[in-house]
């Protein structure tokens, strides 16, 4: 099953792509434009390279979703009904749930990078940075990840 996890944010968004215990993409892609077709266009060309069965949105907090998430959530799921993805949402609650050993973002930060040792180079830099430029990215991963560990689906 090739699961494609999505943390949204109004400029960076984090994408990642895990096919059964691999992880092919890890980016966070910022966007200046305030366009909504510049994420979507992202998306759907992971989509169609990866062939993606799942997409798993990581929630903001109620509070923090404005109007631009909600316009960029709405596009969002537009493309992914068209490519007949399965969506699911996780939340901050849902990832503590299902880790309970994951406290706060340096918790979360080092389980991604310890289940995927390909990310130590981004953890050093986002451990090293005041701005939090990859935060995003290893959130994409860790729904992701929860998300496939959870095995609901029949691989694909």
């Amino acid at each position: 099953m090739v699961v494609l996890g999505i943390s949204l944010g109004s400029r960076t968004t984090g994408i990642a792509v895990i096919k059964d215990n691999e992880l092919l993409v890890a980016r966070s892609v910022t966007v200046r434009n305030k366009k909504s077709t510049v994420h979507t266009a992202t998306l759907s060309r992971y989509i169609q390279q990866y062939k993606i069965f799942l997409v798993v949105i990581k929630m903001p907090p109620l509070t923090h979703i404005s109007e631009r998430i909600k316009e960029l959530l709405s596009h969002c799921l537009t493309l992914f009904q068209y490519h007949g993805c399965m969506v699911e949402y996780k939340d901050t609650k849902n990832i503590k749930e299902t880790m309970p050993e994951i406290t706060n973002k340096l918790d979360m930060i080092k389980f991604v990078t310890i289940t995927y040792p390909g990310l130590v180079p981004e953890m050093t830099k986002e451990l090293s940075n005041k701005n939090k430029y990859h935060q995003k990215m290893f959130e994409a991963v860790m729904v992701a990840h929860v998300s496939k560990e959870q095995k609901h689906y029949p691989p694909y």
